[in-house]
């Protein structure tokens, strides 16, 4: 299991920065960076023109979760600007798939990795059909936007019928989970085939963040 730990919850941009450093001692393989724009989620961050300062601020690969109404528009600019894996909710495109599919295989042609991601209400069926162009599925387990939420189980059963589809088709697609995990959450997916794991509370608030990221991988 690999862990991506997220750029929240940090209420300034400053603050991010230091504890995006903070991090690169820690035994983690990516930082998370949510991305938001305040109208696909109420919260809103930061754009593109600010990624620059995180990638300088860290030697780990970033990690980059698009949580916004029109990736079509500017996911090009995160490439450019230091995503290692660039991912995109499904959401915006229903309806529009074609389009996602062609992004999709842009974020590969360009060299980098191409992530997917849907919401807790949104039935993981609707994206079989996509899997194989993502290297990675980005399966949330809360709500999409604040830091700090409780884990919603209803992730469990999704992982199952995502890793199913994967095995069965011979893909190579990673799964990964966002949102509400703790050294306590994790005793759930203990056994699933869950590649990553993206933290943001448990490991902010630790006091000894290398030892929560070690209760993490013990406990899992």
């Amino acid at each position: 299991m690999q862990v991506s730990v997220s750029t929240l919850p940090p209420k300034t941009r400053e603050q991010m920065l230091e504890y995006v450093k903070s991090l690169d001692n820690l035994d983690i393989d990516y930082i998370h960076v949510d991305v938001m724009d305040g109208d696909f989620v109420p919260q809103k961050t930061f754009d593109y023109i600010f990624l620059p300062k995180i990638k300088k601020a860290t030697q780990k690969p970033l990690d980059v979760h698009l949580m916004v109404k029109s990736p079509q528009n500017s996911y090009k600019y995160f490439i450019k600007r230091g995503a290692d894996i660039l991912t995109l909710h499904f959401e915006p495109f229903r309806g529009r798939l074609n389009e996602l599919i062609n992004i999709l295989k842009d974020i590969k042609n360009l060299g980098k990795k191409a992530g997917l991601s849907i919401k807790v209400t949104t039935m993981e069926k609707n994206i079989f059909s996509l899997l194989k162009y993502v290297d990675v599925v980005l399966l949330m387990s809360v709500k999409v936007g604040k830091s700090g939420q409780n884990f919603d189980s209803r992730v469990l059963s999704k992982i199952d019928s995502v890793a199913s589809y994967i095995n069965q088709n011979k893909l190579n697609t990673k799964i990964e989970v966002d949102g509400g995990i703790n050294d306590q959450t994790i005793k759930l997916l203990k056994g699933k085939p869950v590649d990553i794991v993206a933290v943001g509370n448990y490991i902010y608030s630790a006091t000894d963040k290398a030892s929560a990221v070690k209760k993490l991988k013990d406990n899992f």
